[in-house]
């Protein structure tokens, strides 16, 4: 779905809430993010609306249903102001009314949106092996008054200047 497939489908679902709950309230402000592994999110605070602009090219298919659920948030906010879970049976019955799933998570492939986070390693020995090690521990050794030691052999490790990185 592009932006206008997304506005067109917050029109539809603003359409349902109407037909369904006499819903009387203005029509959300909608924005688009891209950088996150979240397909939308509701504001019903501001009465806005924002979709992961990325995931819904991707599942073009399925977005309609983010686009009920995200609406769905902002109706059960207003007609169960005391709900005490956002996913809970209010919801859950919003959403059923409203023509849709009442999924709690998306299942969309987020790789195209999520950076994975690297871990780096740092090598150090000592008498009896090589280890890896966090920044912080490899700094330690390079520092004379405060080394460490290997918990194997009792040992002063060195770093020796190896580290790698890993997702």
């Amino acid at each position: 779905m592009n932006r206008t497939e997304i506005i067109a489908a917050v029109d539809k679902a603003h359409e349902k809430a109407k037909a369904a709950f006499n819903w009387k309230e203005d029509k959300p402000s909608i924005g688009f993010f891209s950088k996150s592994a979240t397909a939308g999110l509701a504001k019903a605070w501001q009465n806005r609306l924002e979709f992961n602009e990325v995931l819904a090219k991707e599942n073009p298919t399925d977005f309609e249903n983010t686009v009920i659920h995200e609406y769905a948030h902002l109706v059960t906010r207003k007609l169960f102001p005391r709900a005490k879970q956002s996913h809970g049976p209010e919801f859950k019955s919003v959403m059923r009314r409203m023509g849709g799933q009442p999924n709690t998570y998306h299942s969309y492939n987020v790789d195209s949106v999520v950076k994975r986070k690297t871990k780096t390693r740092y090598e150090v020995k000592c008498g009896c092996s090589k280890h890896w090690v966090t920044k912080r521990v490899a700094e330690m050794t390079r520092l004379v008054k405060n080394p460490i030691f290997c918990k194997l052999c009792k040992g002063a490790c060195t770093y020796t200047g190896n580290k790698k990185a890993y997702v």
